[in-house]
């Protein structure tokens, strides 16, 4: 079971706990906040607006075009506190930190920004690190304060919301490294480390963080992205399950995870289920009818899909143009029915939106 399409990575943070989709994928289309998506194969997104790739974070660090009018310090922490919920690219963009490439378009340096977030932060604060472990931080104004796993583990979540992953697992190493049950160092310490990749590391820390707080639904939630990053499917399954088990109605996107993974595992009656319970909890979770409806045309279900493909529709708030994966999938189905004419308008509809594989579809079938 592989990616047939570059990961998005998931935020897990400690701070926003962001929540997820194990997604079937040909490429991704987002609705509002919850990601829809059509294919084969599986990935995590992330309901946030995109996440670049490490090459791409390089390349903006150190840019010879970058604007000259980057605000830093105070100015910048003012500049992000009014721009208020923003996307990430708005962000960057109203705060300077852009610069045109050789073609002319234009570039968001987003890690020349986080680390200028980050250090404004510590200056905002007014602490300077201590060198070596067990030495006090030390203020602005001259005063030490104890350097404990409190204030270490607050560096790290500091470093970790800034985007500094590598210095927060730092710092929350030397948290542990002063009191090995700190609880917070451990979430920190996972999310830095499932963020750069480094997913059994982080299965590690969650294991720890379950061990201390077992009822925690979260945790297991993390745990089980990171074991799928891993290919351990049934270990994400069964995390997943323990999740709604503990906290059954706060994030149903968990119930698709586990729907999609299962009909990938061949357990297709099973994901069925799974996909119907999120309906039963929240009768317009538009979601889970789509790939409910995916799940069951990929099966031979083919008017079932049609019905449900119907009801994203009329549910979806956003009528957005990415909806043209579900025309292009009711359309498949109508096809599959004999219902050509129908077929044809849905891929009509979803080539006007701009549907490449819709077109093809048209181009073959209708024209």
């Amino acid at each position: 079971m592989k990616l047939r399409n570059t990961a998005i990575a998931l935020g897990v943070g400690a701070a926003t706990a962001a929540g997820l989709s194990l997604l079937k994928v040909d490429k991704p289309v987002v609705i509002g906040s919850t990601a829809l998506v059509v294919g084969a194969g599986l990935m995590i997104a992330r309901r946030d607006e995109k996440e670049l790739s490490t090459d791409d974070l390089l390349k903006d660090k150190e840019d010879p075009n970058i604007s000259s009018g980057m605000l830093t310090g105070k100015e910048l922490l003012e500049k992000v506190k009014s721009l208020g919920d923003v996307s990430k690219s708005d962000l960057v963009r109203e705060c300077g930190y852009v610069s045109t490439k050789k073609d002319g378009k234009e570039r968001l340096n987003f890690t020349a920004f986080y680390e200028a977030l980050l250090e404004a932060k510590k200056d905002d604060l007014g602490l300077q690190s201590p060198t070596k472990l067990g030495e006090p931080f030390t203020t602005k104004d001259g005063r030490k304060i104890e350097a404990g796993a409190k204030e270490y583990s607050q560096l790290a979540n500091q470093q970790y919301r800034g985007g500094a992953y590598k210095l927060a697992i730092d710092s929350s190493t030397k948290a542990l490294a002063i009191d090995s049950e700190y609880f917070d160092a451990y979430i920190i310490r996972g999310d830095s480390n499932y963020d750069l990749g480094n997913n059994k590391e982080a299965i590690d820390d969650y294991n720890k963080a379950i061990g201390m707080q077992p009822i925690d639904y979260n945790l297991y939630e993390k745990r089980g992205t990171c074991k799928y990053h891993i290919e351990d499917y049934k270990g994400a399954i069964n995390d997943f399950k323990k999740a709604i088990e503990i906290n059954p109605a706060k994030d149903l996107t968990i119930y698709v995870n586990i729907g999609n993974l299962l009909d990938d595992l061949g357990n297709y009656e099973e994901a069925i289920s799974f996909y119907g319970k999120a309906v039963e909890l929240d009768s317009e979770f538009f979601t889970a009818y789509y790939h409910r409806g995916y799940a069951k045309s990929i099966h031979g279900d083919f008017e079932g899909a049609i019905l449900d493909f119907n009801k994203t529709l009329e549910l979806d708030p956003y009528k957005d143009p990415e909806e043209s994966d579900v025309y292009r999938e009711r359309g498949k189905a109508k096809k599959e029915i004999g219902d050509l004419k129908g077929a044809c308008e849905d891929w009509k509809k979803a080539a006007e939106l701009g549907d490449e594989d819709a077109a093809e579809l048209l181009k073959e079938h209708c024209e």
